[in-house]
C-alpha cells in the first residue's frame, strides 16, 4: 500500500512537472535562439524546477494518512485490550474537511466476548456502580490522568464514553453482549 501510494504520487508530478515543461518549452527556445538566455541559465532553470518537483513529492507523501489504526485506538482511549477472536464489521474513516469521524463495528466470538468483559470490568475506567441508560450523569466518569472516562453496564451490555473537553473529540463505544458486537465511534475536528 505505501508503494502505491508513492506510485501514485509521481506519476502525478511526473504528469504536472512535464505538462508544465512543456508549457516552458517553447519561451525557452525562443530565449536561447534570441540569446537572452545562456545555456548555463538554461540548465539552472531546469534543475532548480526538477528540484522542486522532487520537493514538492516529498511534501505530498509527507501528508498521507498516518492514523492510529482503530483497534488501537480501542485499546488506548478505553483501556482495554481486545482479545484476538474477532471479525471486523465495520472501519471506516470519514473526512469532512476540518471535522472527521471513525466507525469502526467488530463481531466478537463468545469466547472473546467474555474475555473482552473481563478487560472492561478491569479498566481504570470501569465503574461498577454507573448504569447507562440514555444520558451519562457526571458522577459516572472517573477521572484519570487528566482523561474523564466511563466503563459502564448498559441494557444492551456495556458502554463507554470520555469527556475530554480540551481536544473537543467525542468517543462512544457501545458493547452488546446479546449479539457480541461491539460499535466505537469517534468524532472530531
Amino acid at each position: 500500500m505505501k508503494y502505491f501510494a508513492l506510485l501514485i504520487i509521481i506519476t502525478i508530478l511526473v504528469v504536472i512537472g512535464g505538462a508544465l515543461y512543456l508549457l516552458y518549452l517553447p519561451l525557452k527556445i525562443r530565449l536561447l535562439r534570441s540569446g537572452r538566455l545562456s545555456k548555463k541559465l538554461s540548465s539552472k532553470i531546469t534543475g532548480t524546477f526538477l528540484g522542486f518537483l522532487c520537493i514538492a513529492g516529498i511534501v505530498m507523501y509527507g501528508f498521507k494518512d498516518y492514523r492510529k489504526p482503530s483497534k488501537r485506538r480501542i485499546e488506548d482511549v478505553a483501556d482495554v485490550h481486545l482479545p484476538a477472536g474477532y471479525r471486523v464489521i465495520k472501519d471506516e474513516y470519514q473526512d469532512m474537511w476540518q471535522d472527521y469521524a471513525i466507525l469502526y463495528d467488530i463481531q466478537l466470538q463468545h469466547t472473546s466476548a467474555a474475555e473482552l468483559i473481563t478487560a472492561i470490568r478491569a479498566s481504570k475506567f470501569y465503574n461498577p456502580d454507573a448504569f447507562h441508560e440514555e444520558y451519562w450523569k457526571e458522577n459516572d466518569f472517573i477521572m484519570v490522568d487528566s482523561t474523564k472516562a466511563v466503563w459502564a453496564r448498559s441494557p444492551q451490555g456495556y458502554d463507554f464514553s470520555v469527556s475530554d473537553v480540551t481536544s473537543r473529540n467525542n468517543v462512544d463505544i457501545m458493547f452488546d453482549t446479546v449479539t457480541n458486537i461491539l460499535k466505537y465511534s469517534e468524532m472530531g475536528d
